[in-house]
């Protein structure tokens, strides 16, 4: 859930579920919430692939400082 809510932008969802003890290190096929609130979802419903969710990194790395992004993304100037 914090994977997709971080692709999708949901900055409140995903602060919530940090809030309540979600892993921020968690990855899902070498995906962490980080590298999909840089890259965006694909999703129909909520299309934000190649749109970085601004917000969504500041909450991560707010939380998780030490988070880094898979090799080959660059964090964007926040």
């Amino acid at each position: 859930p914090l994977i997709m809510a971080a692709g999708y932008g949901y900055t409140n969802m995903v602060q919530t579920l940090l809030t309540r003890g979600a892993e921020p290190f968690a990855q899902s096929s070498g995906v962490t919430a980080l590298d999909a609130a840089v890259e965006g979802s694909i999703d129909l419903d909520r299309f934000t692939l190649g749109t970085c969710q601004t917000a969504t990194v500041r909450a991560l790395l707010d939380t998780a400082p030490d988070l880094k992004l898979r090799r080959g993304l660059k964090t964007p100037a926040l």
